[in-house]
């Protein structure tokens, strides 16, 4: 099973997600925080794009640097797919979605996607705040939220949407469990 847990930077995803493993009681499940392992590459990307002066829309039109990072992506989950796979990344842009989701949707039944929500100022606040985010890593969050909230209403309408503002972690960890037990029923 592959529980995709989706959402804008600032969302609450990375702390979800991991206490979402602490909790499951699986022996045989991984985390990827993809974040982490995308760090460098993406600070590529994102030098590129301000090098070249595009805006995050123009993000649709990936290079062949993107295609490439998005194939290694979705590779590292296939390779992983066998346990129970918790995926903590935000898909943002239609190359991601295609090369990596879309594919990895059709191929696996068992891909619960979640986008974690919030309203739009609850979201800045936690960017803002956030002492562990590098203050360029900060600003491209701002800058692109919006931009990123509409890529996820437009492109995963079928998404289970679940709500953090004003929750704490262990409640919105609770929906996610009692979804994944729905499906494994």
């Amino acid at each position: 099973m592959i529980v995709w847990i989706n959402g804008t930077y600032g969302v609450g995803k990375t702390e979800v997600t991991r206490i979402l493993k602490k909790r499951l009681s699986v022996t045989d499940i991984e985390l990827l925080e993809l974040d982490n392992y995308s760090d460098f590459i993406m600070g590529k990307i994102v030098k590129n794009f301000q090098k070249s002066n595009n805006t995050y829309s123009d993000i649709d039109r990936a290079s062949s640097y993107d295609i490439q990072y998005y194939e290694e992506f979705r590779r590292m989950i296939e390779e992983k797919a066998h346990k129970t796979l918790i995926v903590d990344t935000a898909i943002m842009d239609k190359a991601c979605k295609n090369i990596i989701f879309e594919h990895l949707s059709e191929k696996y039944d068992d891909l619960l996607h979640i986008i974690l929500i919030a309203e739009e100022e609850t979201i800045r606040l936690r960017i803002q705040n956030d002492n562990k985010r590098k203050p360029e890593d900060k600003s491209f969050a701002l800058v692109s939220l919006k931009n990123n909230i509409s890529f996820m209403d437009e492109n995963f309408k079928e998404a289970i949407r679940i709500k953090t503002d004003n929750r704490d972690v262990e409640s919105v960890v609770d929906e996610i469990i009692e979804l994944i037990k729905d499906i494994k029923e």
